[in-house]
């Protein structure tokens, strides 16, 4: 009884939360930015080694966005996801560009 609880639970905690995952390389090769959590985030600057180097990612959030801007302090946006996405490369424009993001709520 107590493990189904525990599975129910965090089964609920993903549903309500959001994550992602940028990579260097089309196709999820090379891992540059992982990041998760259940409330938004206003702004994150990629640090040296991601920024503008994101080929490809993974984004899972139901109830949330994550807005891909161009430059750091989340200027210039490039793209937005939501819902579950995943992009195996990154269309022109958005490839290799991405210094910053946002995730928000719908």
């Amino acid at each position: 009884m107590k493990f189904q609880l525990l599975t129910i639970a965090a089964v609920a905690s993903t549903a309500m939360g959001w994550n992602l995952r940028l990579y260097r390389l089309p196709g999820y090769i090379g891992l540059i930015e992982s990041a998760s959590g259940l409330t938004g985030r206003s702004c994150v600057n990629l640090g040296l080694i991601a920024d503008n180097e994101a080929s490809s990612l993974h984004w899972d959030g139901l109830n949330y966005q994550v807005v891909l801007y161009e430059n750091k302090d989340c200027k210039n946006k490039v793209a937005t996801y939501s819902g579950v996405m995943n992009q195996a490369a990154l269309p022109a424009g958005v490839n290799n560009v991405v210094s910053s993001y946002a995730v928000l709520p719908l």
